[in-house]
């Protein structure tokens, strides 16, 4: 159950929303060419067919497939030595998109996607000032990701796309607003977080869905070149070993990319679902549990933060992770990503099925080979939860690898008739028996580890996603199963949250 928390007060920083986040779901269902389970089959025909060419004669990469247009792209990028600089660059390439050939389009809508991102550290600082346990860990997460730049990336380049995310900037003359709190400033009424979460919704969900719609549309009609100079920057790769650094794309790496995007898109629009007012203060009032954001934390810290503490905390915010008025609607376009990403995923493996090894290609098919057993054994769980079907049910066996025992789990039906409330998910019976444990032989005594855990569970809210959970099911065995089964961690590791 601390699990639970902790990620959910993180997420709610990163890809959560309010009520008043707008994702304009008619006009995205509409904007992708979704894949439909008829569509796979001949889908997959077709890529295994597709012999593109990952073999070539020559040992180093023909930089003849490499555009002009992409070498021009990559120098600038390459050049770039400040946040104001990178972003006048990116407009540019945003205009243009649509005049690049293959390999600068690809390029171009992978580097747009950072725009909506400009500032957003600095604009997160009054959201997390308060609460110490969030602040400390992302605050850390930003240092480490300072410092290891520094050690590993120690270009210009990459100093400028730090400054992008991370420090203020100048948006029609004035600095740029930071997601306030209200009680900052008393005209504002709005909370810093539903700010954020609706800039969430309003710019950057679109920049990536834009991004995923330009990578579905290419066509890679010959392989295109990466060039691990933009990773790395200009003075790496001095003495030109081709091998090290170039990498040809095809299909397989489009749909690859195109897969990611749709899995993101799903994370955002999952979260996107719930209302998250409040989940500040909880971190605060979790972290006093666990020592943090108060003088040693109190008596209440010496325990810890076992499931029976925490729960008590997040009953305390009524409204907290209740599904939205637009959350039903915001649930199933979730579940169409989620359904492309797997599918795209699928393809991608499919493109590379008959192709010969060639270390000179991102996915090379004599790595990816060995591992193709636990692939598909990984795909089949997957695919028959994300299947589609007439209504909203599609109930799948899942079997774990380690006991041989299995659950049966409706996946579908859980972003068509989702928990109103996610509290609702979280334990109704703790151990509480005992506090210590006495040793009678020894004279001693010590504490008792399990006390606070969980050991009931709301049968009825549990039933609708596993239809063979009745009023005594120990959802351990759940969790334990899904993680022990080929492809089960997309199921059992959010259940697991609520868990242990």
């Amino acid at each position: 159950m601390s699990q639970f928390l902790k990620l959910m007060s993180i997420l709610a920083l990163g890809f959560s929303f309010s009520v008043n986040a707008k994702i304009d779901v008619a006009k995205y269902k509409k904007y992708f060419s979704w894949t439909s389970s008829k569509e796979m089959p001949k889908a997959v025909k077709k890529a295994r067919k597709r012999r593109v060419g990952r073999s070539f004669a020559s040992n180093n990469v023909d930089l003849s497939h490499m555009s002009k247009e992409y070498k021009e792209m990559r120098d600038k990028v390459i050049g770039a030595k400040s946040a104001d600089e990178l972003h006048q660059m990116i407009l540019n390439f945003e205009k243009k998109m649509d005049a690049y050939p293959a390999d600068a389009k690809f390029l171009a809508s992978m580097l747009v996607t950072l725009k909506p991102f400009r500032g957003i550290v600095y604009r997160m600082i009054p959201l997390v000032e308060k609460p110490r346990i969030t602040h400390s860990f992302l605050r850390n997460q930003v240092k480490t990701m300072a410092s290891n730049m520094r050690v590993y990336l120690p270009t210009e380049h990459w100093e400028a796309g730090f400054a992008y995310i991370t420090q203020p900037y100048s948006d029609n003359g004035e600095v740029v607003k930071q997601f306030t709190h209200p009680k900052l400033f008393s005209k504002d009424k709005t909370s810093g977080v539903i700010k954020f979460q609706e800039y969430v919704a309003t710019d950057i969900y679109p920049a990536i869905a834009d991004s995923a719609k330009i990578v579905e549309e290419i066509e890679f009609e010959k392989a295109i070149i990466w060039d691990n100079k933009i990773v790395f920057g200009p003075e790496s790769f001095q003495d030109e070993i081709l091998e090290n650094r170039y990498r040809y794309m095809q299909e397989g790496e489009r749909r690859l990319a195109l897969s990611s995007l749709h899995m993101g898109l799903h994370y955002i629009t999952y979260f996107n679902s719930y209302n998250i007012e409040g989940s500040l203060k909880l971190s605060k009032d979790i972290g006093k549990l666990y020592g943090v954001d108060g003088f040693f934390g109190g008596a209440n810290s010496r325990e810890g933060a076992p499931s029976y503490k925490v729960s008590k905390q997040v009953n305390k915010y009524k409204d907290l992770y209740t599904i939205n008025d637009m959350g039903q609607t915001y649930m199933e376009l979730s579940f169409k990503h989620l359904q492309e990403g797997v599918r795209q995923l699928r393809l991608a493996r499919e493109e590379l099925r008959n192709e010969a090894p060639n270390r000179l290609f991102v996915l090379n098919t004599g790595r990816l080979d060995p591992w193709d057993e636990n692939f598909e054994k990984t795909m089949a769980n997957i695919e028959c939860a994300i299947e589609d079907v007439d209504g909203d049910s599609k109930v799948c066996s899942v079997r774990s690898a380690i006991t041989g025992e299995t659950v049966k789990v409706d996946l579908r039906k859980f972003y068509y008739n989702p928990p109103t409330d996610m509290k609702d998910l979280m334990p109704i019976a703790w151990d509480t028996e005992k506090t210590k444990i006495k040793n009678k032989k020894l004279g001693v005594s010590y504490p008792n580890y399990f006390w606070g855990l969980p050991t009931k569970w709301n049968a009825k809210a549990y039933s609708n996603y596993f239809p063979e959970a009745g009023a005594n099911s120990d959802m351990r065995k759940y969790v334990r199963v899904m993680r022990q089964s080929w492809g089960g961690e997309m199921f059992g590791a959010p259940l697991a949250m609520f868990v242990e």
